[in-house]
């Protein structure tokens, strides 16, 4: 079977067909199969330059309240849309943003911290992000939402718990996607609701856009506000005391254990390995430790 893997044109629709994993595990295994293909693509598109204006845009307007701005990529995958966003924003601002970035798939993060080697980098999962609440000014998202199918409920109320100000998502829209599309997606299980999810929870939506459709795909903005005091300012933090274990949301201790390091649950015997400097906040890969 893994010949045939290897040799199928979409992993994750192998996986998902062909083994009884999980959804989030047939994710996590297709990205890291296809590891390098992005970094491959890496071009500064139309719909790049549309998503990298926007963020700028919202950095800007956090930036003329506050001293800090601290930006969360949420499936960061290889890094290339926080790459573009480094490589165009103005240099003189760069040092009063904070870069992170969360992926389930290590290989490609090992590709991302080689392009912005001073990003914070964490292995973990969308459904369960490793950060107390309301931290990030800006949490966003380009296209990592899309093969969660069902799920896009749990995710937001995630995205919505870290962030302060503002969540911008660059996904896909089913709701307004032709007949052809919603065939497209629903094929590969891709998510449906994202909009009729965003008004079920009562979040504040305030912008609504198509940034780009072809005949295979199409991409929005969904930009949501969080209705947070515009007096909080926003502080230069030290992610290391922000952590959260994905299991039982207690805090997360950096320590030195037999000369390797990890984060500690401060409840639990609970240990979560640092691998080449990358957290692995992932609930499958904790150790207990007695």
């Amino acid at each position: 079977m893994f010949k045939n893997l290897l040799c199928s044109d979409n992993y994750i629709d192998f996986l998902d067909k062909n083994t009884n994993l999980s959804r989030l595990k047939v994710i996590q295994l297709g990205y890291e199969l296809q590891a390098g293909s992005y970094e491959k693509n890496y071009n500064y598109n139309n719909l790049m330059q549309k998503r990298v204006k926007i963020l700028i845009d919202n950095i800007n307007k956090i930036l003329d309240k506050n001293e800090f701005c601290n930006i969360l990529e949420v499936g960061i995958g290889e890094g290339n849309t926080m790459r573009h966003l480094i490589e165009n924003i103005d240099k003189n601002i760069l040092n009063k943003i904070n870069f992170y970035g969360i992926e389930l798939s290590f290989s490609r993060l090992k590709i991302c911290k080689k392009h912005i080697p001073n990003c914070n980098l964490f292995v973990s999962d969308m459904n369960n992000l490793p950060f107390d609440n309301n931290i990030f000014d800006i949490v966003y998202t380009a296209s990592s939402i899309e093969p969660n199918i069902d799920n896009e409920e749990n995710i937001l109320k995630e995205l919505y718990r870290i962030c302060k100000y503002r969540i911008i998502l660059f996904e896909i829209s089913y709701k307004d996607a032709s007949i052809n599309l919603k065939n497209r997606f629903a094929y590969h299980k891709y998510i449906k609701y994202l909009y009729e999810t965003i008004k079920k929870l009562k979040y504040n939506l305030i912008e609504y856009n198509e940034l780009e459709t072809t005949d295979t795909y199409n991409n929005y903005l969904y930009l949501i506000e969080k209705n947070i005091d515009d007096n909080m300012l926003t502080d230069n933090i030290d992610i290391k005391n922000k952590l959260i274990s994905p299991i039982f949301n207690d805090k997360l201790k950096y320590i030195i254990y037999n000369n390797s390091k990890f984060y500690k649950s401060l409840n639990l015997n609970l240990y979560f390995p640092i691998i080449d400097e990358i957290p692995i906040l992932l609930i499958d890969n904790s150790i207990i430790i007695t």
